[in-house]
């Protein structure tokens, strides 16, 4: 077995095919819980700002994607244009997918999605409307082109 330090030093354990079993799943779902814990109490503006601000680029996406998982209401629309606003000097590389992240959600602000989607067109020189995976695809292209960034295979 391999410990693992995250979960109360619960071990984790590798199947005769190599894969962990075990703890691996609690520790997913406790990181999306403190994903979550940590939205809900940045209920303002300069709340969410200042945990932005504090989370390095690896942990960005994960939070916006928790973000995406709560239902629609004010609060939420205002969280979407603070990361907007707050990820603007976040490298091209960070920024990028959140972007896409957030302009697919179906109950972003059309003015901010409006901005999102003229942010991306301009930057990867292309419009693909409602086609998430085209975007993806012109996305991992430009991060490859640009900044020699390849997706590593899930």
């Amino acid at each position: 077995s391999i410990y693992n330090p995250f979960i109360n030093h619960a071990p984790l354990h590798r199947c005769a095919s190599g894969t962990l079993h075990g703890s691996a799943d609690r520790y997913q779902h406790a990181y999306s819980l403190v994903q979550r814990l940590a939205l809900s109490s940045a209920s303002s503006p300069e709340a969410l700002s200042s945990l932005i601000y504090l989370r390095p680029d690896a942990e960005l996406l994960p939070l916006v994607e928790s973000l995406c998982e709560q239902p629609p209401s004010s609060q939420k629309n205002q969280q979407f244009a603070t990361i907007y606003e707050e990820t603007q000097l976040r490298p091209e590389i960070t920024r990028l997918p959140l972007l896409l992240q957030l302009v697919r959600q179906p109950d972003l602000p059309s003015d901010l999605q409006a901005t999102i989607r003229a942010e991306l067109r301009a930057t990867l020189q292309t419009d693909h409307a409602e086609s998430w995976a085209d975007w993806s695809l012109a996305l991992d292209e430009y991060l490859a082109t640009e900044h020699g960034l390849l997706r590593a295979e899930d």
